[in-house]
């Protein structure tokens, strides 16, 4: 199994031990780099608890034992180094600056109210905007879908949201991008399911920084088998002075396969379809589309390899 860079789950409470150690031994087993956890519902205390094992660093924000906290967990054997941790007193977000494989990095993980506040999404944007990077990862659970029609099941009627306008604005003012749904334009899959509503939603998002968006192999959406919320995975390419890294370079032979032509022919209808409208930056939408071809190539390639 591929080592997996970043995962994200809402875990809806982990303070029962049992619980608690299924989740971080299920982080193991996928070898998780980085695992961005919403919901903890544990104190300052019990946060440090979970340096174990595997986990060789621990950044939270803590709010009771019964509601909201996050947790970024950094595996023992990955290179980051800590310049400045940055965090609320609501538990709902931790942000950590530093460098990862050398590089400067700002990860947050985030776990966004459930009503609109408007003081929350300012005061987020503020303290990244400040320290932001070109390799910039904002994680989690955002309570709300962006796209009414794509992300919802069933779809929803409201296409007006004070939150939903929130979120789109933060990734406006933080240059940030919804890397599932680049890669997957289109497709409809989903993170969250809702008892009482019976009903399906995506709200849990990678929201990456164009550097981060072009060296993006994969980001799926898993399971809801630990809690009521599906993991996210992301698997990046390490920068390009790292030294185990070997540019991605399209094979061309493929282009004589008519097959591939026909598969990439669809793709690039589907993504301009889904993405190319009148208030699309043109530059933005080129280097959008270059990173869902190259994944689209990638998968291509790694299916091709299976069915020899």
């Amino acid at each position: 199994m591929a080592r997996k860079e970043f995962v994200s789950l809402n875990v809806k409470g982990i303070n029962n031990v049992i619980k608690r150690k299924k989740i971080l031994t299920w982080f193991k087993k996928e070898k998780t780099n980085i695992a961005l956890l919403q919901e903890t519902h544990l104190s300052d205390v019990e946060h440090l608890k979970l340096k174990r094992e595997w986990v060789g660093q621990v950044y939270f924000s803590s709010f009771s034992s019964s509601k909201r906290g996050v947790a970024i967990l950094i595996h023992k054997n990955t290179p980051f180094v800590l310049t400045k941790c940055i965090k609320d007193d609501q538990g709902r977000f931790v942000i950590i600056i530093g460098r990862l494989y050398g590089e400067s990095v700002l990860i947050g993980c985030i776990y966004a109210p459930n009503v609109y506040h408007e003081n929350f999404y300012s005061e987020l944007i503020k303290e990244i905007f400040v320290n932001l990077t070109t390799f910039t990862v904002l994680v989690g659970d955002f309570n709300c879908s962006m796209d009414p029609e794509l992300d919802q099941n069933p779809p929803s009627k409201n296409s007006v949201s004070k939150k939903r306008e929130a979120i789109k604005g933060l990734c406006s003012d933080l240059q940030l991008i919804d890397a599932w749904r680049t890669l997957h334009p289109g497709e409809k899959d989903y993170t969250f399911y809702s008892n009482p509503h019976k009903s399906y939603s995506r709200i849990d998002y990678f929201l990456v920084s164009r550097e981060v968006l072009n060296r993006v192999t994969i980001c799926d959406i898993g399971t809801r088998i630990l809690s009521d919320h599906s993991d996210v995975h992301l698997n990046i390419l390490p920068p390009e002075a790292h030294p185990t890294l070997s540019s991605w370079r399209l094979n061309p032979s493929l282009l004589d396969n008519s097959v591939f032509r026909s598969y990439i022919k669809e793709h690039v209808d589907l993504f301009l379809q889904t993405n190319d409208n009148e208030n699309t930056n043109p530059s933005n939408l080129w280097e959008t589309m270059k990173a869902y071809l190259r994944g689209a190539i990638i998968s291509y390639s790694i299916a091709k390899r299976k069915n020899l």
